[in-house]
């Protein structure tokens, strides 16, 4: 009896209309599985800056290294935690304000963020951080100064 092997699904199905239906069954989730795991990993590979960050971040970064950045969109880490001398406020609010449509008028307003400048050597830098919070470490991500906190606050880069 060399080389015979039992193969229950062939005893019990055999080439049956079933086992057909199974077999693409199974097929097709292969296909469908190969599929989503490509569709991730395109995702993640066009994104990967920020994968990276996400998955690895926040780094720290020196007070030296931070200076001599002129754009945050040539850092590979981005997302990370800066210890400053001092920080300052700089009266810059991010409020939400509930209006009543019928009345047209605010029925109240919450602060959602506030703008500190963050003294790191002779240069600062703006951090939105909650309201209330002092202190001088800050993690989050590094990007450029949107253009209406610009114009609302008056600040030039």
């Amino acid at each position: 009896m060399s080389g015979y092997s039992y193969n229950p699904w062939e005893t019990q199905f055999g080439d049956t209309f079933i086992a057909r239906q199974i077999r693409r069954s199974n097929r097709n989730l292969q296909i469908g599985a190969c599929a989503v795991i490509i569709a991730i990993g395109s995702f993640v590979a066009a994104n990967w800056r920020y994968a990276y960050n996400f998955a690895a971040g926040p780094f720290a970064i020196e007070a030296d290294r931070l200076r001599s950045v002129t754009t945050p969109d040539g850092l590979d880490r981005y997302f990370l935690t800066v210890e400053g001398d001092e920080s300052f406020a700089s009266g810059i609010t991010e409020v939400e304000s509930r209006v009543n449509t019928s009345t047209n008028k605010v029925e109240s307003e919450t602060t959602n963020a506030e703008y500190l400048l963050l003294g790191v050597g002779n240069k600062l830098l703006v951090v939105k951080a909650p309201p209330s919070h002092g202190g001088k470490r800050f993690s989050g991500g590094l990007i450029g100064l949107p253009s209406d906190v610009r114009k609302r606050g008056r600040l030039s880069a």
